[in-house]
């Protein structure tokens, strides 16, 4: 029996060597950018905090947004879309995710961090949370 943590890694590798397979316009030996978002209510703390960490990451992609009408950047269809990974802070975004854009999820990827809203943008105690649980994920 696997644990959690295992199964979780092993799909992450599965969704990240099905990525490299999408056709782009692309020099033969670069694989093209596994796409991530994140997900958190507002769009303003936690998820931005995730998006800055992996920017400057070869092979990487990231953007962020909220499930709130009112987020900094709401959440569409054309961002899930976009995604080759989808990453919510919470259950309860991935809840909203699911409820709101089954369509555009149907086989896509969903990760949970559980990650609660009591941080700043860029605390350092976020940071450091964010580095370790995206650490199995992105390395």
């Amino acid at each position: 029996m696997t644990s959690f943590g295992e199964d979780l890694i092993a799909a992450m590798k599965e969704a990240l060597a099905d990525a490299e397979g999408r056709s782009v316009m692309n020099d033969a030996s670069t694989p093209p950018p596994k796409r991530l978002l994140f997900v958190c209510s507002q769009n303003r703390l936690r998820s931005p905090t995730a998006e800055a960490l992996c920017q400057g990451i070869a092979g990487i992609e990231a953007t962020s947004a909220g499930t709130n009408n009112d987020a900094e950047q709401p959440l569409t269809g054309d961002l899930i879309e976009w995604a080759d990974i989808v990453i919510a802070m919470e259950r309860a975004h991935r809840n909203r995710i699911n409820a709101k854009f089954r369509s555009q999820m149907k086989g896509k990827p969903l990760f949970v961090l559980g990650i609660p809203d009591d941080y700043d943008y860029m605390q350092p105690e976020l940071v450091e949370l964010l580095k370790v649980r995206l650490k199995r994920w992105i390395g």
